[in-house]
């Protein structure tokens, strides 16, 4: 039995032909209303837009859920404890720390995860993949925060000793350059300074300039000097104003890659940084940071 006649028709198509099909890639689909949003993946039309800002989306859903972000609705409620969320996968993320199910498994050693993320991360244990690479000495991690953490540590340029630390550290410009690596097949060797593992291939020329005050790329705009042309590449965009990166959902485009990774997380929820106290999670490096005095100052 079905509630609705539109349940009806959906079924129905189960047990029909795939009729309508894509005339760009030859893909078939039950209902036409279904061709109907394939096409726009072709088109990039997004006839759905926000009334508050300027933002365009493919579907009524993804439009539904960003309007959230100006609403601050979250009509997905927690049985157990109330928290509410603004998307239904989260609130069932959240769900499985009250009941400990742990739906996703390692391949290599079948240990659970609650969410998808922490497996992926989990696996990268065995693989030594490490997408997470530093821009100021081409170490590489497989983690945000051991990326985080590893930054931390680079002296600015007035320090020369191994443990100097900058007082600011730019969650864009650490996260700016994440494409994953496979590092696991590149012969590795330790740096003269501080002995820590890094690519042969940069040492001296990158790693050195990590303790040293070396920054052999100068912006020809302002003077700025960079340790790597990564990043001065990075840096033109600010008098350039270019902005190569743009996200599929919105069309809304940005000067770095790491602003879109973090954009991104306004259209799937995803909140990748968890709180060690309570198990909250966040969507925003400086949101957790944000969130942890609290803790400190309870």
């Amino acid at each position: 039995m079905f509630v609705t006649a539109t349940e009806m028709k959906v079924h129905k198509g189960i047990h029909n032909a795939r009729s309508h099909k894509c005339t760009v890639c030859a893909a078939s689909f039950t209902t036409r209303s279904y061709l109907i949003k394939h096409r726009r993946i072709h088109s990039g039309e997004r006839p759905f837009s926000c009334w508050e800002c300027s933002a365009a989306f493919k579907n009524r859903s993804t439009l539904t859920v960003h309007s959230r972000t100006h609403t601050g609705e979250k009509p997905y409620a927690c049985e157990e404890c109330g928290t509410k969320f603004s998307q239904k996968g989260t609130l069932n993320a959240h769900v499985r720390r009250h009941t400990g199910e742990k739906p996703f498994f390692c391949d290599y050693c079948q240990k659970g995860f609650r969410q998808r993320s922490s497996l992926l991360q989990h696996t990268r244990s065995h693989t030594v993949e490490k997408p997470y690479a530093c821009e100021e000495c081409d170490m590489s991690f497989a983690s945000r925060r051991a990326l985080v953490a590893h930054a931390k540590k680079h002296s600015d340029a007035e320090s020369q000793n191994c443990g100097g630390v900058r007082d600011e550290i730019s969650e864009t410009r650490i996260l700016s350059n994440n494409e994953r690596k496979r590092t696991s097949t590149k012969p590795r060797s330790g740096g003269e300074e501080c002995g820590r593992t890094v690519l042969k291939s940069s040492i001296p020329r990158v790693h050195t300039r990590t303790y040293t005050s070396k920054k052999p790329h100068a912006c020809e705009e302002c003077g700025k000097r960079f340790i790597q042309k990564t990043a001065l590449t990075t840096h033109i965009r600010v008098h350039t104003g270019e902005k190569p990166y743009a996200c599929d959902e919105c069309g809304k485009k940005f000067s770095q890659k790491s602003a879109l990774t973090t954009h991104i997380r306004v259209h799937t929820g995803e909140k990748p940084y968890a709180c060690d106290e309570c198990g909250r999670r966040f969507s925003h490096l400086s949101s957790i940071k944000n969130h942890a005095k609290r803790h400190n100052d309870a």
